[in-house]
């Protein structure tokens, strides 16, 4: 009865705490890759500047709502800066990274190990050109949902991990949102233009 459900939330609670020394572990070890790559970063930076090429100016990788596109979960492990890493593969000004989960890559770690499973199922993203529809269509949901909810399946959020990257080339900003197993190519005929 009680005891039992007492026992059971106990134990989720230890399991979630070890998950979550695992995402700080992984974290940690992620910035010191970072942190390798910097220098180079930096390098790059300086070159394209000059040649008004590719200049990363913000990235971010993390999770996202699906449904309200807005980043959730401990900011400390469910999303990182990505900034360095994006920039230290710009060759010629331009970067490619390949069509799979940036968490094994270099200078970033899985960013869903922060977050307690319980309380989330992992949604298959769209394609980038649904993504203008998909946004306005959820806005519309959630207003005619409001709060109301009839299942505590759908209490569950529906995540998916994202790279953003705000990016200047050519003398012009631009913002471009990718999902975690899509290929990179910046500069992107997705892209945004931002004004400022």
């Amino acid at each position: 009865g009680a005891e039992s459900s007492v026992d059971e939330r106990n134990r989720e609670m230890g399991l979630f705490r070890r998950q979550q020394q695992q995402a700080e572990n992984a974290r940690d070890e992620a910035y010191r890759q970072r942190n390798v790559m910097e220098r180079q970063a930096k390098i790059s930076v300086a070159k394209e500047e000059r040649e008004e090429g590719l200049v990363i100016i913000k990235a971010i990788y993390g999770v996202m709502d699906s449904e309200s596109y807005e980043w959730v979960g401990d900011r400390r492990l469910c999303s990182m800066d990505a900034t360095a890493q994006v920039q230290f593969w710009v060759q010629d000004s331009s970067v490619h990274l390949p069509a799979m989960s940036k968490k094994h890559m270099l200078g970033f770690y899985d960013v869903m190990m922060g977050l307690k499973t319980g309380d989330w199922t992992r949604d298959k993203p769209a394609t980038t050109d649904d993504w203008e529809k998909i946004n306005y269509l959820a806005r519309i949901v959630k207003r005619w949902r409001g709060s109301w909810r009839s299942s505590r399946l759908e209490d569950k959020r529906k995540l998916v991990v994202v790279l953003t990257v705000r990016y200047k080339f050519a003398g012009q900003i631009f913002e471009v949102m990718y999902y975690d197993d899509q290929a990179v190519d910046l500069p992107s005929s997705g892209a945004t233009i931002v004004t400022i």
